[in-house]
């Protein structure tokens, strides 16, 4: 009895090493490759395009857009540019307005 216990379990797992075996050859083999990819790229082609995924991405989008605009730290740093901008803008109109009083007097 344990002779047909061991000779069975050495068949079993023989099978089991030789379809182990054929297996891994396919998953490596580059045809294997090429159709997981084909799938991946047409079920990623679907998604893309799917309405249910545009409105999920819609609704984050729109909610991440909303969140920074109403942070303090991207007001905070809006007030900034613009006083940076309107600082500058002051300078040139302050020059341009000197530069005429000059024609002005010259004349």
């Amino acid at each position: 009895l344990t002779t047909k216990i061991d000779h069975s379990s050495k068949e079993m797992l023989e099978t089991f090493s030789t379809e182990f075996t054929e297996l891994k050859k396919e998953l490596l083999s580059e045809s294997f490759a090429s159709k997981l990819s084909t799938q991946l790229e047409e079920k990623i082609g679907h998604l893309l395009t799917s309405a249910d995924f545009r409105e999920k991405i819609s609704s984050v989008v729109e909610e991440k857009v909303r969140q920074m605009l109403t942070s303090s730290e991207f007001i905070e740093k809006l007030e900034a540019s613009v006083t940076k901008v309107n600082a500058h803008t002051g300078m040139q109109v302050a020059k341009a307005v000197r530069q005429i009083v000059k024609i002005l007097e010259s004349s």
